[in-house]
Formats: C-alpha cells, sequence, structure tokens
C-alpha cells in the first residue's frame, strides 16, 4: 500500500492527538486497522477494549469503532455512520465495520481507500406507477438511464423498460405460475451491486405500498449496501383519478387505509400490525397521541415525523406514541406511527455542484444545485464561470458531503458559500479540483476521489 504524507494537521477529531480506537474483537481488529493506518504517515493511535462503543463515540471519549459488519444493527443510531467496510484478511473471518461520528469527515476521508464498498454498485428501488406508461416519474426514468441491470416485476407496460440500456430480467410473480422466490430475488439484487453493478428493481405502483421493498432494503442494507427508493404513483391513486373523486373529502372521508387482499387471515386492525400517517399533524401531535393511546396502541409504538418529505432539506425526527407530544415539529410534517417506524433512516447528502449529476456514481444521495455555467467552448473543453444569477446557499448541515467536479466549481463554491465546514467530505473528479481544494486550505484527509460513470481525462473533455 502506498504510503500518504500527513501534509498538514488535520482538522476536527484528528488534530494534534493521538485517534482512539475501540474493539471487542481487538485481535483481528488490530490487524485490519494497522493496515490502514500504518500506510499513513503522521498518525498515532491508541487501542482501547469497549462493550458500549457507542456511548463513547458521542461522548469523545473514542474516535473509531471497529466491529464484525454482521452485529451491526441497522439502521445505526443517529449520528454514527459506517465509514468503512474492511475486506477479512482471511477466508475463516468476517468483514469488518468501521463506525465513527457522521460528523468526523477526515476519519470518513482517512478510511474512504480501503472501503471495500467503494468496488461496490447501488440499488434503485423504483416505482414505475400503474398500469400507463406515462405515469413514471422523470426520477424512475433517469435511474432506469444508469441502470446495468434492470429486475422487473410483472403488470408493467413493456414500454417502460426502454429507457434501461442494460441487461434485462424477469422476476414477477403472479398467483398459480412459477416464479421466483422473494429470497431468490434478494440475493439477484446482492450479488449484481457486489458485482460494481449499478441495479434497478423496478416494480409497478409505489414499491413502498406492498411493493415488497421493506424485505429488499432490509436485505440490502444489512449488508451495508447502498440503496435509494423512487417513489412511484400507488395504484389507489391512479383508481380514484380515473373514476374522478377524492379518496379524501371533507365531511365524507378523512382518512384512508391501505389493506392486503393476500393476508386476510392476518389480523390488519391489530395495532401493532398497522401503520398510521398523519398529514398536516404537526400542530396536533399531543392529541394525535392521546387518541392513539385510547385506540389500543401501545406507548413504546415507533414513530418517526419527517419534515420536507421528498425535499433537499428532507429531515426526520424518531420518538415513541408515549413521548412525542414533546417533539417541536415545523410544517410540513408527516407523522408515521407504527413498528416500521423504528426502520427509517433518512441518510444526509451529497451536494453536485456542477452541471451534470448523472455522472456521479457514490454511496450517499444526491442534490443538484449547479453553482457554474459555460462562458466558452473549444475543441478539448469548456470554460466555466460561477452561475448567474448567483444561486442561494442551502444549509449545509443537511448534507454529509460535496462534490467537486471542476477547479471552477471549487472556486464558485466560495464564492456562493464561503469556507466549507470541516465535517463535510470533498468528492473530487480530478487531481486539478483535488489541488484548488488544497488551496482553500482543505484538509487532505478530507478530499477522496469521486467515481464518476464514463472515461474521463484530467483537463480534456471535462464534465464540470
Amino acid at each position: 500500500m502506498k504510503k500518504l504524507s500527513l501534509g498538514e494537521s488535520i482538522t476536527g477529531t484528528c488534530m494534534n492527538r493521538c485517534l482512539v480506537v475501540v474493539s471487542r474483537n481487538t485481535s483481528i481488529a488490530r490487524m485490519q486497522v494497522h493496515r490502514v493506518m500504518g500506510a499513513v504517515e503522521g498518525i498515532a493511535y491508541e487501542w482501547r477494549g469497549a462493550d458500549d462503543w457507542h456511548n463513547v463515540l458521542f461522548t469523545g471519549e473514542a474516535d473509531i469503532a471497529v466491529c464484525e459488519a454482521g452485529h451491526l444493527l441497522y439502521p445505526l443510531a443517529d449520528g454514527l455512520i459506517v465509514a468503512a467496510l474492511l475486506k477479512a484478511s482471511q477466508s475463516s473471518q468476517k468483514n469488518l465495520a468501521v463506525v465513527c461520528r457522521s460528523d468526523c469527515a477526515d476519519l470518513r476521508g482517512l478510511f474512504y481507500h480501503s472501503d471495500i464498498r467503494n468496488s461496490y454498485g447501488k440499488v434503485w428501488l423504483v416505482g414505475a406507477g400503474p398500469g400507463s406508461a406515462d405515469l413514471i416519474t422523470l426520477r424512475a426514468i433517469r435511474a432506469l438511464a444508469q441502470a446495468d441491470v434492470l429486475y422487473y416485476d410483472d403488470l408493467l407496460d413493456p414500454s417502460v423498460r426502454a429507457y434501461c440500456p442494460g441487461e434485462q430480467v424477469h422476476v414477477g410473480k403472479r398467483k398459480g405460475r412459477i416464479s421466483h422466490s422473494q429470497d431468490s430475488i434478494n440475493e439477484m439484487l446482492y450479488r449484481s451491486v457486489s458485482e460494481g453493478k449499478t441495479v434497478v428493481r423496478l416494480k409497478g405502483g409505489d414499491p413502498s405500498i406492498f411493493g415488497r421493498a421493506g424485505e429488499e432494503l432490509d436485505y440490502l442494507r444489512r449488508r451495508w449496501i447502498a440503496v435509494e427508493i423512487v417513489p412511484g404513483v400507488t395504484s389507489a391513486s391512479a383508481a380514484s383519478a380515473a373514476g374522478l373523486f377524492s379518496l379524501t373529502q371533507r365531511r365524507i372521508s378523512r382518512s384512508v387505509t391501505f389493506l392486503s387482499g393476500h393476508s386476510l387471515d392476518d389480523v390488519p386492525h391489530s395495532p401493532d400490525k398497522k401503520t398510521f400517517v398523519y398529514y398536516m399533524a404537526a400542530s396536533k401531535l399531543e392529541e394525535v397521541a392521546h387518541n392513539l393511546i385510547r385506540e389500543g396502541v401501545p406507548s413504546e409504538t415507533p414513530i418517526v415525523l419527517v419534515s420536507n418529505a421528498g425535499a433537499w432539506n428532507e429531515a426526520s425526527v424518531y420518538s415513541t406514541v408515549g413521548t412525542m407530544s414533546a417533539i417541536v415539529a415545523q410544517p410540513p410534517a408527516l407523522l408515521i406511527v407504527g413498528n416500521v417506524a423504528a426502520c427509517a433512516s433518512i441518510e444526509k447528502k451529497a451536494l453536485f455542484t456542477g452541471i451534470d449529476p448523472d455522472s456521479v456514481k457514490i454511496k450517499e444521495p444526491v442534490v443538484h444545485q449547479p453553482l457554474i455555467m459555460p462562458v466558452s467552448k473549444s475543441e478539448t473543453m469548456l470554460s466555466y464561470k460561477t452561475a448567474e444569477p448567483r444561486p442561494t446557499p442551502l444549509d449545509l448541515s443537511y448534507f454529509a458531503a460535496v462534490i467537486f467536479s471542476s477547479p471552477e466549481t471549487v472556486d464558485a463554491f466560495e464564492e456562493v458559500y464561503g469556507n466549507l465546514p470541516d465535517r463535510l467530505l470533498c468528492y473530487a473528479f480530478d487531481s486539478a479540483t483535488r489541488e484548488a481544494l488544497r488551496r482553500y486550505k482543505v484538509s487532505p484527509w478530507r478530499i477522496v476521489p469521486c467515481p464518476i460513470r464514463g472515461k474521463f481525462t484530467d483537463g480534456v473533455n471535462r464534465v464540470a
């Protein structure tokens, strides 16, 4: 492994002190972490055992926790992140997960090059909408256009598959016909993504409403695979539109319950098997909690309050029915009550500042805010300047990273945002962009290469 030079004092948790690493399985973990640390000049660290490593990370008593990846429960506690998966040194050993606080960009950058997930692809669980092909969303079309392999269901308009240039595999399940089991579909998705492919699992309607997305998502996320869900128009909405009636209407219908006809022997009305979704409930949390408990919902039932769902600044607050009245919520907010809320995890996103967001292949969800615009073109490359009118700065607390596609995007970021917060990781397309970030005194550990689609050469035909 190539020796890396510290170059300058790194910021954040690593500054001018020894890193503290905690682990239960010290013998195997020491070997793996030493391979990373030993490749870096100027990094000192000490090893400690710890059973409750969550607390020592949050309190700052430790910087890094190392454990077997299979022992981690998803989702992690809010504020923690898997910085890397380290490949087992022997076939009899398990891969290790390196965990740190999500605001420690230097530590995430330090382990970036050792993360075996860099060779993985990404899975998109996509809803195609019901029936007509023109009900598919623009985001779904963009995901299909990037797919190396498409696993698709029955009950889809065949024409939507034309958006996918990659391999196409039918995995539909119909009653009374031989079909793939859910376990085999899960394994196919995992096998393809671990081979580095961008995978789209295409479903009719919305994948999160009776689309088995929960099972596929759980299988993949427990293996720390990057997954995004693209919502679709659900068939209930299409049916009400076709019939020219509204599913909710004042003085007629105040709520909608979605039930599956395939599980009539189950007890859908049991509180522990039901999901309640409340629109426009931010100012009524205490009243909602009282009504739920009166209806027999246990006070320890998980809830998640999602603000600005689907927007760049979407965020979530987790609580229980018994304690949610203490939440101070700002509308617009959506309240979700039920055991499924315990699985919720809204990940921080990466801000892409260039022109073409589809050129990026990273684990984080990407939000596009172009900060540059082309001003001239030669035979080999375009020239750029800061976009006019100057973009309005977004709240960077919603982001885990910023993606820079060229030196011009670095200059434009400085003009629009000022200094880059220390907690943000910096993805850079090429060496010229990395050098531009260093000129603005960005710690070298926070600068990591950005995987991109297609072949790009430094300075020639640069995709900004």
